[in-house]
């Protein structure tokens, strides 16, 4: 983390030497372990490699950023490797997810293979992850005959908002959804009744919960509520 000290077996110098070992020991800041939310390490400032803590294999990581057009999806057509991009100009695998099983709140040992060198290791620290926020995204020609969205919190957390959704043509991803041309006007309120104040909700995804906003039209449902307690 950003205030441990990084050791190597290496001689001085071997920050930029590819496949060198490091390793530190260091706590879990204690609003974070207190916090119940889940963990992840953040190898921000890494390049290429493994890391594990305390004898686990957290996984590897490779900081290359993802090129590409990250512009509004619009999933219907054919599929290609340029479609639908997401996260572009950002560093891919960055965040390892770290199950609460394997730390303490304090003296985690945590050693990093850094392939590639040319890593800066103050960068790393944990994370929270927030679930303030569930999306669900289902499309009514997906290949299944009985087509239900499942939402779900963290508990103790339960869903005490809707703030977005739509019975239609709408399209973008999780926090970033917009309105389309065709909407079921009774989309929120039919999400708020099977949903709001509990900590899991299912919502049939066809014209017969929503009705129908458009005719001859292929319809997507696209959710976003908040979590709190």
């Amino acid at each position: 983390s950003t205030q441990s000290t990084w050791g190597t077996s290496f001689p001085s110098g071997a920050s930029t030497t590819p496949l060198t070992w490091y390793y530190t020991v260091a706590d879990v800041p204690q609003d974070l372990w207190n916090s119940g939310q889940p963990l992840a390490l953040d190898v921000k400032g890494l390049n290429k490699g493994s890391v594990w803590i305390n004898g686990h294999h957290l996984g590897r990581y490779w900081l290359i950023e993802a090129t590409g057009n990250c512009d509004a999806c619009d999933y219907k057509g054919s599929y290609g490797p340029d479609k639908c991009r997401d996260g572009c100009g950002l560093p891919s695998q960055r965040w390892l997810h770290t199950p609460r099983d394997w730390l303490k709140p304090n003296g985690n040992l945590i050693v990093v293979l850094e392939e590639r060198g040319f890593g800066v290791l103050n960068g790393i620290q944990f994370l929270a992850r927030q679930l303030d926020v569930v999306c669900g995204s289902i499309g009514e020609n997906w290949p299944h005959d009985d087509l239900v969205m499942q939402l779900e919190c963290t508990p103790p957390l339960v869903i005490s908002q809707v703030e977005f959704a739509s019975y239609g043509d709408s399209f973008g991803k999780c926090r970033q959804f917009e309105m389309g041309k065709c909407n079921s006007a009774n989309s929120s309120s039919i999400v708020e009744h099977l949903c709001i104040g509990k900590s899991s909700c299912r919502i049939p995804v066809n014209y017969n919960t929503f009705g129908d906003p458009c005719v001859n039209v292929s319809k997507r449902l696209n959710v976003q509520v908040k979590c709190a307690q």
